[in-house]
């Protein structure tokens, strides 16, 4: 009955509010919920100033502080909050959201989307000779992926080492990270640019 409504209220479970690429893609990603005409929440353990960025434009944020230590007693904390808030759709970024975002989403009966940026924290102990726990992590994401609808990587390479190194079986899509152009067109001078360097009419310019 939840995913039969028109309008969706999804969160995005993050680690904090710094300012990164992780957090842009947040940003850009609950505009897009809302430019659709879907309520949009943020969550995160951490305080940060970029949430400033988040609710200049309308977009609802959360703090639920995560204990320094792993907590199994946290999971149910974070469900309690998903279903106090009447979420239909958890979007969990990175390590940290997804260990303890996704099995508080599958107490919930929630459908969860995982976003990975990177695997420094899946990578072997001889590529990352102080990273000796990443086995167990690779083990744990492979587990979790079980629950998630869907797994998102920001590139190709990251998608494969996931299905061939981490043999995660739920389906993994790449969408390259992108940048809202409205941001840019027509902010500066083209033409005087143009001159300078020669450029005509035919040819496109970036």
């Amino acid at each position: 009955a939840r995913m039969q409504r028109e309008t969706l209220n999804i969160a995005q479970l993050i680690h904090f509010f710094q300012t990164g690429g992780l957090e842009q893609l947040a940003l850009r990603l609950a505009q897009s919920y809302q430019e659709q005409g879907h309520q949009a929440h943020v969550i995160a353990y951490e305080d940060g100033p970029f949430r400033s960025k988040f609710e200049e434009l309308g977009i609802q944020t959360h703090i639920v502080p995560r204990p320094p230590r792993l907590s199994l007693k946290f999971v149910g904390t974070l469900a309690r909050f998903f279903l106090r808030n009447d979420f239909d759709v958890i979007h969990t970024h990175h390590v940290g959201p997804m260990l303890y975002g996704v099995p508080a989403a599958r107490l919930c009966g929630l459908p969860v989307i995982h976003t990975t940026h990177s695997n420094e924290h899946l990578l072997s102990p001889q590529e990352i000779v102080k990273e000796a726990a990443a086995t167990n992590y690779r083990r744990v994401f492979s587990y979790l992926a079980k629950s998630c609808q869907q797994i998102i990587t920001v590139n190709q390479r990251l998608k494969q080492y996931l299905q061939e190194n981490v043999k995660v079986k739920a389906p993994v899509t790449a969408i390259a990270n992108g940048v809202d152009a409205k941001q840019f067109h027509g902010r500066h001078p083209v033409e005087p640019l143009a001159q300078e360097l020669g450029w005509t009419d035919d040819r496109p310019r970036i």
